[in-house]
């Protein structure tokens, strides 16, 4: 199914079983997770840093699950950045690094298409799914899925959870449950965070 048929099904009402076939079509057969050990000795030690409500990083996510890959995240906070600015002049997410089981240099990987690209070359080398399924993953249809998804399903998911100051609070709440960040932390993301995508919201509607 193509992303313009796709289109066509979910605007006539037919999105639930439209999400459901490409699920189908797309998801990869994969090995047993104990090959997951291969992927993880080209790979190393994968530390992704982050938003939570991110959809960029949790796609980068959904692809480590999918495959049995362990992996470390770290919360940045969104508006200091100290978790990330003290070693990157990259300030975005998501970021991975990777750190060679044996030693070494760790390798930084910015931009969840390019980290994406990466994991699967990693995960194709290691032979954690069968060459079919590693052919389907990227074929053209999938392809253009990928960049679909990147370049209009995802940027309209944070605005349609954010539609009003409470919406953008309570998205923002996850900030409570970050280990690390302070009180004064949590109170100013959660509360300036929300503020912030208001008045964005407004500037648009103008």
């Amino acid at each position: 199914m193509s992303v313009r048929a796709f289109t066509r099904i979910a605007a006539g009402g037919g999105g639930l079983l439209a999400a459901g076939f490409v699920d189908r079509a797309l998801t990869p057969q994969t090995r047993p997770l104990s090959t997951a050990a291969a992927a993880a000795g080209t790979l190393g030690h994968i530390r992704l840093y982050q938003y939570q409500i991110c959809p960029f990083c949790n796609k980068i996510k959904a692809l480590l699950d999918l495959h049995g890959l362990e992996y470390e995240t770290v919360d940045v906070n969104p508006l200091t950045k100290k978790e990330i600015k003290p070693w990157s002049e990259y300030r975005k997410v998501p970021i991975a690094v990777l750190t060679p089981l044996a030693g070494g240099e760790p390798e930084q990987i910015n931009d969840s298409p390019v980290i994406a690209e990466r994991l699967l070359d990693a995960i194709d080398a290691a032979a954690l799914r069968p060459a079919r399924a590693a052919k389907a993953f990227r074929s053209p249809q999938a392809m253009e899925w990928a960049q679909w998804s990147d370049a209009k399903l995802a940027v309209l998911l944070f605005p349609n959870i954010t539609r009003s100051f409470g919406e953008a609070y309570q998205a923002f709440g996850y900030v409570q449950d970050v280990p690390h960040f302070s009180t004064a932390d949590r109170l100013s993301n959660q509360v300036v965070g929300a503020s912030a995508r208001l008045r964005c919201g407004w500037r648009k509607a103008r």
